[in-house]
């Protein structure tokens, strides 16, 4: 069960940053008034709880019966002035705010870092000379003035205190703001940085030693504690004065000094993570709503259940990095929590790092490292060992920590939801809730629509084959095979996966389609010119011939046309407009059929489907510029390592399992030759079909899914979905096994490929299956063992091929079988280990009607075969044989499971 947790009462965390200046007042007035604007009297209650508000028409006071006069000289007429000033006792203090006074509050009253004085010493400088632009801040922002404060200020009892500590004068030199108040003093043995904590909001103010202590290694990026005491019930720590410096120091500081300060905290683990400890981590960050709670609730349970905890500084931005003998130290330890998951400090270091970059807030860029190969190890785990879930909780419980540490004055409204809106994107896109997916990105939408588009284009394809089979040669047939793989197996490198990664890009992504239009043109360009220029060399070794050599580097030329639409249909696919996504894809195709099929006619032979083609890619090219804007060209390095290093592995896989489909093509093209490759493409074409078009449609509308479910409704969901896709394509395989005769209706040069088409026709069955379960790997998390079964299965397939593609194309087509079953079988043990609550044997008991259907349809053919013997090779037999085998095997798959099995799968679960 989900905890919930309510909407805090307390206000967000301002700590100091508004009382700052009270250092200057008596440290325990008894009779205090406000007349300043209510933000600022809200504060200023918090220090002094008897305060009175100050309201225009309130009656006047007694002459000398206020202690304290806080008063905005802006917010008063002259006479209300006046007579606020003549009710302050004679021995009382009056705190002015307004044009005038020796003080000034940097940069202004609402977001207060600091008081100036004319005689202090710039906090960023060791001089007091200022600069051009200390000279106008100055002269914009307000000015304080306090008129007598007998018995002492805070500071000054804090310097008496501090004076007895250290043995020797000080003198007050600095008040800076924050969740605590620094005050800087002046000593004979160099300035001090006195922490105090003015509202009581810090009562740990020497964390930094607790640090110490549990990490003793981090001792030397720690500031030393050169004195602690209290005063008037204030506790205070002295440190060294440490100068800043300008930002791009801190910057140089920063890269080399967090990333160790880090490392170090991450090597300690002070325990585990138990239930409760989300609903601990959120309930200590004040800014957080209660619908942006609600919603990180069941994202951040990822962690409560015994992840490795330790310490962390919570907040390492490079401005923490200050200069010292002999190497820097980090400043800021009071945001240092214990109970964080080990090594966050590592995705905060790389979050302010983009942050910096790229000029986002701390939660987009933190949004951002869920697809960076970061090199760290966080909560016990290498970063990308986590699924993609788990680092999402991550990212999160890092971005919550840092909000833990800001207020209202640090992020405005319009910031800070913007803050909780990225949160609450992180949340939703790893965990969406229930109802929130778009029915458009359901199976039933967008696989709806790919899957049109994919019919009409795999269609296409297969006319324009079958008619070059019926006017060509099968010499021919195969020089256009050859001349397809090199095209394919450069579309595959053609980007390195940067366009994929567009869809899953995090940050601005039409930004980032430029650099990957870059890298996506530039390596297609290049790639063409190499590949135009080696085309001899490989239509030799692949026995195409000087046809080989046209074909090659025709089709060629598709492939900067290509390259470029695929930004464009990415950036579609990203955005889930699946409608228009398909347009150009359908009229590209079907005018490229028609192109091919004319010149065909007209005598133009294997040349015709190399124009059609390029037909094709120019259409797809153009109608991907009108259906979106283009996108031009750019370089942003940042978005080119952040693309390359997601697509770069998609690219790597996508290699693999085009040598996997095409090393059959490339060992039959060398050792038997372009007429029996022809043969055998013909026959690997008709197979592999109803794998495209089915398998391949419901795995990616189904992935979409699966990556939203989690535990055994995980499993049970893969289970329906490998089910329900049996149910389609089972038929139209065990179909074109009965039916492999009809082959030779385009000739008798084809009849060789009948067995073949047989044994690749059981090929496919196992490679839905496999297909699935690769899927469902990466749904979960596990894309490792994705890559490893992909090249297991291509290592078994080239191992099978050497041995047996002397004896024929039927061998080799046996060979495809044999490797994908043992694959098969592997894929099965580890989606057993992998994914909980798949159920063998239900699946096993709910395909009893898959199998009754397949009986069926085996009987109905050959009694037809003995009864219409003219049948078994005809149009009219293939029509007849067809339609009687489809309806054998739906009329028991109605009867027996018809809800379950037939729809198009839409898969169920429990959507956190």
């Amino acid at each position: 069960m989900t905890a919930t947790l309510t909407e805090p009462t307390r206000p967000g965390r301002t700590g100091d940053r508004l009382v700052g200046f009270t250092v200057l007042l008596p440290p325990a007035p008894r009779r205090v008034l406000l007349a300043v604007d209510p933000a600022l009297a809200a504060a200023l209650s918090a220090r002094f709880p008897d305060a009175e508000v100050h309201r225009s028409g309130d009656a006047p006071r007694e002459t000398g019966s206020i202690d304290l006069l806080v008063l905005d000289t802006r917010l008063l007429t002259a006479d209300e002035r006046t007579a606020l000033e003549s009710c302050v006792a004679p021995d009382g203090v009056c705190a002015t705010i307004g044009d005038q006074g020796d003080l000034f509050v940097d940069p202004d009253l609402a977001r207060p870092e600091q008081l100036r004085h004319q005689d202090w010493p710039h906090p960023r400088r060791r001089t007091s000379v200022p600069g051009v632009r200390d000279v106008v801040r100055r002269a914009r922002a307000p000015r304080l003035s306090v008129s007598g404060a007998p018995g002492g200020s805070v500071a000054e009892r804090i310097a008496t205190d501090l004076t007895a500590a250290v043995g020797g004068p000080v003198e007050l030199a600095g008040v800076l703001t924050g969740t605590h108040t620094i005050l800087r003093y002046r000593t004979r043995g160099g300035d001090l940085a006195v922490r105090v904590s003015l509202l009581g909001t810090g009562t740990d103010l020497d964390r930094a030693s607790r640090v110490v202590a549990a990490v003793p290694a981090i001792a030397p990026w720690v500031p030393e504690t050169v004195a602690a005491g209290t005063t008037d019930g204030l506790r205070w720590v002295a440190t060294r004065w440490v100068p800043a410096v300008a930002p791009r120091t801190h910057r140089r500081l920063a890269a080399t000094t967090l990333p160790t300060v880090a490392r170090t905290l991450a090597e300690t683990t002070t325990g585990r993570t138990a239930p409760g400890w989300s609903l601990t981590w959120l309930a200590a960050v004040d800014l957080l709503d209660a619908r942006t709670r609600h919603r990180l609730v069941p994202l951040l349970e990822r962690l409560d259940d015994g992840v490795p905890t330790g310490w962390c500084h919570g907040d390492p931005w490079p401005g923490n990095v200050l200069p010292a003998s002999p190497h820097p130290v980090v400043t800021d330890w009071d945001n240092a929590v214990a109970d964080a998951p080990q090594g966050i400090d590592q995705l905060l270091v790389a979050a302010f790092e983009r942050a910096t970059t790229h000029r986002v807030d701390l939660a987009t860029a933190c949004h951002d490292l869920l697809e960076l190969p970061l090199e760290a190890r966080v909560a016990g785990r290498e970063w990308t060992s986590w699924s993609p879930v788990e680092r999402a909780a991550l990212v999160v419980a890092a971005a919550v920590l840092h909000l833990r540490n800001r207020s209202v004055v640090d992020l405005d409204a319009e910031r800070l939801e913007a803050y909780r809106e990225t949160l609450r994107a992180i949340a939703d896109t790893a965990l969406p809730p229930s109802g929130s997916i778009p029915a458009r990105a359901g199976t039933l939408g967008g696989a709806g629509w790919l899957g049109i588009g994919a019919g009409v284009v795999k269609a296409a394809q297969t006319i324009v084959l079958l008619v070059l089979a019926a006017l060509l040669e099968p010499s021919a047939i195969g020089v256009i095979a050859i001349g397809a793989l090199v095209l394919n197996v450069t579309s595959a490198v053609t980007d390195l996966g940067t366009a994929t990664a567009l869809v899953h890009w995090r940050g601005d992504a039409e930004r980032a389609a430029r650099s990957a239009l870059a890298v996506a043109g530039g390596l297609a360009l290049g790639l063409t010119a190499i590949t135009w220029a080696a085309a001899p060399w490989m239509s030799e070794v692949l026995n195409g011939g000087d046809l080989g050599v046209t074909i090659i580097r025709g089709l060629m030329l598709c492939l900067p046309m290509y390259a470029v639409a695929a930004i464009s249909q990415e950036l579609l696919r990203r955005d889930l407009a699946f409608k228009r996504r398909v347009v150009p894809d359908v009229v590209g195709a079907v005018v490229g059929a028609l192109v091919s099929i004319g010149l065909a006619y007209a005598g133009a032979g294997a040349i015709s489907l190399v124009i059609g083609q390029l037909v094709q890619a120019f259409l797809v090219m153009a109608l991907c510029w009108v259906v979106r804007p283009p996108v031009l060209p750019g370089w942003v390095p940042t978005d080119v390592r952040a693309l390359l290093a997601y697509g770069f592995h998609l690219a790597g896989a996508a290699v693999l399992q085009l040598l996997m489909l095409n090393v059959d093509y490339l060992m039959v093209a060398n050792r038997l030759g372009a007429e029996q490759l022809g043969i055998y493409s013909m026959a690997f074409r008709l197979g592999y079909m109803p794998y495209l078009l089915v398998g391949v449609v419901i795995a990616g509308a189904a992935f979409a899914h699966l990556c939203r479910i989690r535990g055994p409704e995980l499993g049970r969901a893969v289970g329906e979905t490998m089910l329900r896709t049996l149910a389609i394509v089972v038929p139209l395989y065990v179909g074109m096994i009965l039916l492999a005769p009809q082959l030779t209706l385009l000739g008798t040069q084809w009849e060789p490929g009948v067995p073949a088409l047989r044994w690749l026709a059981a090929y496919g069955i196992v490679l839905s299956v496999l297909g699935l379960a690769i899927v469902a790997l990466n749904a979960a998390g596990h894309t490792r063992d994705g890559f490893w079964l992909t090249l297991l299965h291509l290592v078994l397939l080239a191992g099978l091929l050497q041995v047996w593609v002397d004896r024929g194309v039927e061998m080799v087509a046996v060979a495809q079988l044999v490797a994908g079953a043992a694959s098969l079988v592997v894929a099965a043990i580890a989606l057993q280990r992998r994914i909980a609550g798949l159920q063998w044997w239900t699946m096993a008991r709910r395909s009893l009607p898959i199998l009754v259907g397949v009986a069926g349809m085996v009987a109905v053919e050959l009694g037809l075969a003995q009864l219409l013997p003219w049948a078994r090779v005809s149009y009219v037999g293939l029509l007849i044989i067809g339609s009687a085998t489809l309806l054998a095997y739906l009329v028991p798959l109605l009867s027996l499971d018809r809800h379950r099995l037939l729809p198009v799968p839409t898969i169920r679960g429990r959507r956190r």
